[in-house]
């Protein structure tokens, strides 16, 4: 180049100026003796940090998605880091949550100050190290991480800063400077399918990392099994076990805690006292709002729990079930225009609605998660058919159980869809078929609900599948004979329309098998077949 007449300037520093460059950015040092193989043990940087926490899942967890939908919160980290403030609180459910907030956060400042203090922040996991650090001249950005972090006062007064990232079992201060929100369920989808992941799948990781980051984080992990839980550990999963199986429930109603009686086997103070301290635990397995107790993610629970299932947790399971969807709801004996002040005059099931829709949404993971698991006494699709068809030939004595069900009969359809199906056709045959009487919207109140609608919503669910649209549309079909017409727009005859439709079908089965399912319709069905054929042709020249 010199030859050329190019002339470029020549820097020479030796080892005494790269010492102490090093010296005054650590997190620089520390990556530096890392690529050398001198990284001493106990310290990292916060690069390497959060790079460890993204290496350990697939997709690789961003800094989009650790602060997805938490605008405000880094907001605060952003006015807590420029300020002036010696220690910033960093509090979310866990510590490991709060390093890697305070790291993607960090990530998203404005430079000069992004890489100022990055170059001079320190992760300090052995306390051994705190002392060292705290003598040194250079302000340091110091995450200590171990136990005992009472000892910060030296650090501060040495001109360091110290942010302190707590868990929920550390409780909660007033002087807590940035708590870390919940992520927004838009945000999270949106970053996971910016990720590769796959909308249906991306839609169901983003309501897991809605309530708990952890769970979410295990249900990408590359070693899943390496990040079990304490409350997973088999001394303290059968305590556990009682919030999977009832999924959410309310602390007050005298029936749900018989309910939780019953699926724990001891007193519901005692149970729940434990369910409190998992619930402050940094990765907690239930969460409590208000009244209301929820299981963080059944899908994160799932999988680490059906190993503690014991026969007597299943028949538990069972009993309660046919108890509580066996109960009839009195509104049904009013008027439809009626029904709405039910409520008001105690004229509903004992047991909450949160816990009715909790139990069903256990029996349809346990049809639908359990495939290659065998449970005591069979496999879960096993108990799942027998505890709906207990429930359905229940509802079969009285039409009132059927309405009882009603909101519920989507999640029972997803756990035993053959045993549905069946309890279906047997409620549209005979002279006086008992479905008939769901249909409760003759009348002229804009209060009333008709439980005819959540059967349907059942059925259309069905009929994606292409293994269950033949039995589900012919259900439909009957129904549309049947209906007796009504104020809402939702009949059986728009269901199967929906179903075919050419441009949009409603299901998953291919153009062949939609054929042959129209032609059975019009074969059994004829009057209804054919009219849904003329509805069909006219838009579609099909």
């Amino acid at each position: 180049r010199l030859a050329e007449g190019v002339w470029r300037d020549v820097k020479v520093i030796d080892a005494d100026d790269l010492e102490a460059w090093l010296e005054k950015v650590p997190a620089v040092h520390l990556r530096i003796s890392e690529d050398l193989g001198k990284k001493p043990p106990g310290v990292t940087d916060l690069v390497t940090a959060l790079n460890e926490l993204a290496s350990s899942t697939a997709p690789s967890l961003s800094n989009a998605l650790i602060i997805a939908g938490r605008s405000e919160s880094v907001a605060k980290s952003h006015e807590a880091l420029v300020g002036a403030q010696d220690v910033i609180a960093i509090a979310a459910d866990s510590r490991e949550e709060a390093l890697a907030f305070f790291s993607a956060s960090l990530e998203e400042l404005e430079e000069p100050d992004r890489s100022s203090l990055m170059a001079r922040s320190v992760v300090v996991w052995d306390s051994s190290h705190w002392g060292g650090l705290v003598a040194r001249e250079e302000s340091l950005v110091l995450i200590p991480m171990f136990e005992n972090r009472s000892k910060t006062g030296a650090a501060t007064r040495n001109g360091h800063r110290v942010v302190v990232a707590l868990g929920r079992e550390e409780g909660r201060q007033s002087d807590v400077a940035v708590e870390v929100g919940r992520p927004r369920r838009d945000s999270l989808r949106e970053e996971l399918e910016r990720l590769g992941v796959p909308k249906h799948r991306a839609a169901e990781l983003a309501g897991i990392g809605r309530r708990s980051f952890l769970s979410l984080k295990r249900q990408i992990a590359k070693a899943p099994d390496v990040e079990q839980p304490a409350w997973a550990h088999p001394d303290n999963a059968a305590d556990v076990l009682p919030a999977l199986f009832g999924g959410a429930w309310v602390d007050g109603n005298i029936k749900d805690r018989e309910v939780l009686e019953n699926l724990s086997n001891r007193p519901y103070d005692d149970w729940s006292r434990i369910m409190r301290r998992w619930g402050n635990d940094s990765d907690p397995p239930v969460r409590q709002v208000g009244e209301v107790w929820l299981l963080a993610s059944k899908e994160d629970a799932w999988p680490l729990l059906r190993v503690a299932i014991r026969r007597r947790d299943l028949d538990a399971l069972r009993d309660v079930c046919l108890e509580v969807f066996g109960s009839i709801d009195a509104r049904h004996d009013l008027p439809p225009d009626e029904q709405w002040s039910a409520g008001l005059f105690k004229e509903e099931p004992e047991t909450s609605g949160t816990l009715r829709g909790g139990l069903a949404d256990t029996l349809a993971l346990l049809g639908a998660r359990s495939e290659g698991f065998e449970l005591p006494g069979g496999s879960g699709q096993d108990w799942a058919s027998r505890i709906v068809r207990g429930i359905l030939e229940g509802a079969d004595k009285d039409w009132r159980g059927w309405a009882t069900l009603g909101r519920v009969l989507p999640l029972l359809a997803e756990a035993a869809p053959d045993e549905f199906l069946t309890a279906v056709e047997r409620g549209t045959g005979g002279d006086d078929p008992i479905l008939v009487k769901l249909f409760m919207d003759q009348g002229s109140s804009l209060w009333g609900h008709s439980p005819h609608t959540e059967l349907l919503w059942a059925l259309e669910r069905l009929a994606w599948s292409p293994t269950h649209l033949p039995r589900a549309a012919l259900a439909l079909a009957r129904l549309a004979r049947l209906d007796p017409g009504g104020n809402t727009t939702s009949r059986p005859s728009d269901s199967l329309r929906r179903i075919f439709l050419v441009f949009r079908p409603h299901t998953a089965a291919d153009t062949q098998t939609c054929r042959m399912v129209l032609e059975t319709i019009i074969a059994r069905e004829p009057e209804v077949g054919w009219k849904l054929l003329v509805e069909l042709i006219p838009g579609h020249h099909s």
